[in-house]
């Protein structure tokens, strides 16, 4: 995932069930120090659903970074992620985004959006 001096590559998939979802850019490759924004665009979610932003490295597990209500837009961040500092997010519209401030090598990585809805069964028994 590293290109060059000081360059770090990053890639974004979806993963999200909405009624209709759009990705602008798949990848970007940027400098140390600088600041890169992905943004995910998911239309038919609920006030009550939630969209997630996670971290994957070759070799680990994913990593949730922070997660996006999808009725206030506040974004709360995981505090288990080591970098969780470096990272913010937001909404606007139907995007949602995350922003990594002041890329480091160690943000190398693929990240992923996601939603998941809850549902219940009617038809199930209790017991």
């Amino acid at each position: 995932m590293f290109l060059g001096s000081g360059a770090v590559l990053f890639a974004v998939f979806l993963v999200i069930e909405a009624q209709s979802v759009t990705q602008k850019k798949a990848s970007w490759t940027k400098s140390k120090g600088k600041s890169v924004i992905f943004d995910c665009e998911a239309t038919g979610l609920s006030s009550g659903d939630y969209v997630h932003w996670y971290q994957k490295k070759e070799g680990e597990p994913f990593k949730r970074v922070l997660y996006i209500s999808s009725g206030t837009g506040s974004t709360t961040k995981d505090n288990d992620h080591p970098q969780n500092a470096d990272f913010s997010g937001g909404k606007s519209g139907n995007a949602y985004k995350l922003k990594i401030s002041n890329i480091k090598m160690i943000h190398a990585g693929t990240y992923y959006c996601a939603c998941w809805f809850y549902h219940r069964d009617t038809n199930a028994v209790d017991y």
